[in-house]
């Protein structure tokens, strides 16, 4: 298995015509493989920053999602469509590993750190990070979004929901349930089920305004019912 070497910097935001504009195939690739991608001394004060600050069963749902988003990447997501500005492989990796771990901190934590890890970190790059945070959760149905917004959209909605997120059997296409087992096992999901469904019951008594409210429908009793994705 080999990761393509760049991706198409934008894609369609409907997910049916996002789907229609893939190649993907739930192909095996081994948790080795994914992991074997290189990370620098920036992606390792992520790490650390997010394990500082994020629960224990949350921070593993993080690294679920980069892993996740990386062999749907591997595994068809659009490249080389006509007139669409293509990222390299390298740089979309970067923005996705940081945008992954770092997304249940929030936009403006994330923000902030990666300002303060790097002062001349590239505009356009530091936006795409945290845009994609800020609308992950959000289905909206025109316009486009970047791959990285897209691959942590779909990385964090496979984890919380399985291959019925968007309705049944609409993520079959995604993820190998062998790749999904070797992920699961090395970042099992512990109470997350539960303190989800805490955390959106108690946002839509405090805060009925919150983004993750205006995404998809019945999200904490789902994601309460969800103990393993694959059983072995």
């Amino acid at each position: 298995m080999t990761f393509p070497v760049e991706v198409d910097a934008f894609v369609p935001r409907d997910f049916k015509e996002f789907s229609l504009r893939s190649k993907i195939r739930p192909a095996y690739i081994s948790l080795s493989t994914l992991q074997s991608l290189p990370l620098d001394a920036k992606h390792a004060a992520s790490r650390e920053y997010a394990l500082k600050i994020v629960e224990p069963s949350l921070y593993r749902h993080s690294e679920r999602c980069y892993l996740f988003a990386l062999a749907i990447a591997a595994n068809g997501f659009p490249s080389g469509t006509p007139d669409v500005p293509q990222i390299p492989f390298a740089e979309f990796q970067d923005r996705l590993f940081h945008a992954t771990i770092l997304h249940d901190l929030g936009r403006m934590l994330a923000y902030e750190h990666l300002l303060h890890m790097d002062a001349s970190i590239d505009p356009e790059r530091l936006g795409d990070i945290v845009q994609s945070i800020m609308t992950h959760t959000l289905m909206l149905p025109r316009g486009s979004m970047t791959a990285v917004g897209m691959l942590l959209q779909l990385g964090a909605a496979f984890d919380m929901l399985g291959w019925d997120a968007f309705g049944e059997g609409s993520l079959n296409f995604l993820l190998n349930r062998e790749t999904v087992y070797e992920i699961e096992t090395a970042y099992p999901r512990g109470e997350q089920g539960h303190q989800v469904k805490e955390f959106v019951d108690k946002m839509t008594q405090e805060k009925p305004h919150c983004l993750i409210l205006a995404g998809i429908p019945d999200l904490a009793n789902r994601v309460a019912a969800i103990n393993q994705l694959v059983v072995d």
